[in-house]
């Protein structure tokens, strides 16, 4: 069998082989400051190969191949295992989809194993969640924001890894996408005179309860009654609505609705990748030929409904991510709150006022190129959800997806030197990661693609 049949998927996913080594967080540089030093314990010339220690892991049947990957545990949370190329868990890998094309990326079921590396990033987004976790009701919005390929996909799926495994019920939403472009029967609501028409998703909502029911414990969702519906259990509801297709959007909203409200039950973390989407122009059109916006889908809605705070969260956390691979469904609305959203790593950089007569919304009128742009000119002046206040979300702070310090680039280029991926390379020598690190700018995506093209 090809060793390389098995390849790294998008940022920070990578291959796999018979004997698999990382650095040691113990013996490998954490910072530029111990690179100029000459790396871990001792110093090495700049030529000079590492000698990455091999740690105990658990070793895994794959492709009648012995596989040795560490597993994501909570116990696993910790500084000295940075670096660390840890596989999903099980009930990550069946249940962290609402998408034909399996867990995200598509390609890794189909494959069956994936692994991505620890990162002190990842570390940090954690402690964040977990403060928030802490307060009786979730006050803030966080959104990984990053450019293209920097891993905020990944950083996401490792914080849902994380806190499935720690007992929390989640609420993971991968790839909403699929629910604005076109793809997915919908049906229109009772709506009052002159409302904005509103549609049903019964099959999106049907494939959202199957997958909640897949990541999450059943005792724990058996435990949460639902008020007002007689002895019915977030479980119950949820299996009703997959038994009854018709219902599911209904369920759905019940529960999602004792979940946000319930303070007895484990904490919630809501995640959801590609957060533009619930925000954007869909690919359906009304009985008149009017673009529908994601608010008007009712799945979508009952999302918005926590993003904005209209319903407040109990007990739980929000972290959302920005997709800017795929460009069809853009939301120059959310963009511009991204831009003047204060970040949690960096000090909050004060946005420029709005213009007398503006909305509540603030906009920093900066393009995706930088350039400072009039209020008539900003892209979000064309949105046709600016101006509908109360669907905006509220205390968005922002979490910015770091490039790869040294050390992490050094910790992935020793495992794709492991798999074979680097044709040419004889070892992995502090020269060779700080060339890598000049061509790729430390930029997972690029890390990738490059070592897939020697």
């Amino acid at each position: 069998m090809s060793l390389c049949r098995f390849r790294p998927v998008a940022a920070q996913v990578v291959c796999h082989a018979h004997s698999v080594r990382t650095f040691s967080a113990s013996v490998a540089p954490r910072s530029i400051s111990a690179w100029k030093k000459g790396g871990g314990k001792g110093n090495s010339s700049a030529g000079e190969a590492f000698a990455p220690t091999i740690r105990a892991r658990k070793s895994v049947k794959w492709q009648n191949e012995e596989i040795t990957l560490g597993d994501w545990k909570p116990s696993k949370a910790e500084t000295i295992n940075i670096g660390e190329i840890l596989r999903l868990p099980e009930k990550v890998r069946q249940g962290a989809t609402n998408a034909p094309g399996g867990l995200y990326p598509p390609v890794l079921a189909r494959e069956g194993l994936s692994a991505f590396m620890l990162r002190k990033h990842t570390l940090d987004v954690l402690s964040t969640i977990e403060a928030e976790s802490a307060k009786t009701e979730s006050e803030n919005v966080y959104v990984l924001d990053g450019p293209r390929g920097s891993g905020k996909t990944v950083t996401l799926l490792q914080a849902v890894s994380h806190f499935v495994q720690a007992g929390w019920i989640l609420i993971y939403v991968p790839q909403p996408i699929h629910w604005v472009n076109g793809t997915q029967p919908f049906d229109p609501l009772p709506t009052e005179d002159n409302a904005r028409p509103q549609f049903a998703q019964p099959t999106v909502a049907s494939q959202f309860l199957e997958q909640f029911l897949k990541i999450n414990n059943e005792a724990a969702l058996r435990s949460i009654a639902v008020e007002g519906e007689g002895e019915q259990t977030v479980l119950s509801v949820a299996q009703e609505g997959i038994a009854r297709p018709a219902t599911a959007q209904a369920a759905l909203g019940t529960l999602l609705e004792a979940l946000a409200n319930d303070t007895k039950r484990s904490p919630v973390l809501i995640a959801i990748d590609q957060a533009n989407a619930l925000y954007a122009k869909t690919a359906y059109h009304d009985v008149e030929s009017r673009a529908v916006t994601g608010d008007q889908l009712a799945t979508i809605k009952s999302l918005i409904s926590l993003l904005s705070q209209e319903k407040r969260l109990k007990k739980g956390a929000i972290v959302c991510a920005i997709d800017r691979s795929n460009t069809q469904f853009p939301s120059p609305l959310l963009e511009s709150l991204i831009a003047s959203a204060p970040s949690v790593s960096t000090p909050a950089v004060a946005s420029l006022k709005s213009p007398e007569g503006r909305r509540a919304a603030d906009f920093s009128h900066v393009d995706q190129y930088g350039v400072l742009l009039s209020p008539k000119a900003s892209p979000a002046s064309y949105d046709p959800l600016t101006t509908a206040d109360s669907i905006h979300p509220r205390n968005l702070k922002r979490i910015d997806v770091p490039i790869y310090n040294k050390f992490e680039l050094a910790s992935v280029l020793d495992y794709y030197h492991t798999c074979k991926q680097l044709a040419g390379v004889d070892s992995i020598s502090r020269e060779y990661v700080e060339k890598e690190w000049t061509a790729t700018g430390g930029n997972a995506l690029k890390v990738y693609k490059r070592c897939l093209s020697l």
